[in-house]
């Protein structure tokens, strides 16, 4: 026991400085180990309670638990900072008043933190979006895959993950709330018959898409919008629960496809003759 303070502690039973260093690198340890344990015991056990909510629910739920995730880690590191600056008997009030420019730049670090902060708790408490919605936020589009207390991460179509300081979220475009809008423009040839193909494409959508869970509203025909130059442009509208929309599209321009073809319709194209003489025509 002697041997283990002389090694720790110096003559004045304060500890050496290399102890300090041991010390703090423990906590950080410690610190870790509880960020772990909560996320994996305590938040998992949680989501276990509550994994038969889906929808709106759902995902304001996983939102709430990705905002208690980046508090929990938020409020460990800081205590950590704190325990470190005591370890080395650092006055906290004094470090900041002496520091000059390292303080002006503490400072603004912290308005910042914030000013993040409080965005955050205002995008959990209003309902802005949630994790899995589909969103344009700071000119980036794409789906939030998580909400902390300093940022918010969207990934687009291709893969990429787009981080978002929660202070520079000011107009956000939600895509994945209310009503949302199915939409198909198909052109059919001037030569076809438009009142057969609108009685068909009116028939077989309604078929397609009838008891279908996603589609609140049926797909509807409009009356021809535009007279183009090689064809007659029809446009297709469905109304969709939130996110479904584009899945919602694909199949329509499918089934539209289909229809046509099987009554013999023309989708115009642009197409190119070539007539070639031979000296015999000249």
């Amino acid at each position: 026991m002697e041997v283990l303070k002389s090694f720790l502690l110096n003559e004045n039973g304060k500890l050496k400085f290399y102890s300090k260093v041991m010390l703090v690198v423990g906590l950080l340890i410690v610190s870790f180990f509880i960020v772990r344990m909560v996320q994996k015991v305590i938040l998992k056990s949680i989501k276990k309670r509550f994994k038969t909510l889906h929808g709106p629910e759902g995902k304001r739920f996983q939102t709430l638990i990705s905002l208690i995730e980046s508090l929990t880690k938020t409020l460990i590191l800081i205590i950590w900072f704190f325990a470190t600056i005591s370890i080395f008997g650092i006055d906290a009030k004094g470090l900041v008043a002496t520091a000059g420019i390292g303080g002006l730049a503490i400072g603004l670090a912290a308005k910042t933190f914030i000013e993040d902060f409080i965005s955050g708790i205002f995008i959990l408490a209003e309902n802005v979006f949630n994790i899995g919605d589909y969103v344009s936020i700071a000119g980036k589009e794409g789906v939030v895959v998580d909400v902390g207390l300093r940022i918010t991460v969207i990934k687009d179509f291709n893969g990429e993950l787009h981080t978002i300081p929660n202070n520079l979220i000011k107009i956000v475009t939600n895509r994945s709330k209310n009503i949302q809008r199915a939409l198909v423009e198909v052109q059919i040839s001037y030569e076809s018959d438009l009142a057969k193909a609108k009685e068909l494409l009116t028939k077989g959508l309604a078929e397609k898409f009838e008891g279908a869970k996603s589609v609140i509203e049926a797909p509807i025909l409009q009356a021809p919008v535009e007279l183009m130059d090689s064809g007659v442009l029809l446009r297709v509208v469905a109304y969709t629960v939130p996110g479904e929309q584009w899945r919602i599209e694909r199949e329509m321009r499918e089934e539209i496809k289909n229809i046509l073809d099987r009554n013999n319709i023309e989708i115009p194209y642009n197409k190119m003759d070539i007539n070639l003489k031979t000296d015999k025509d000249a």
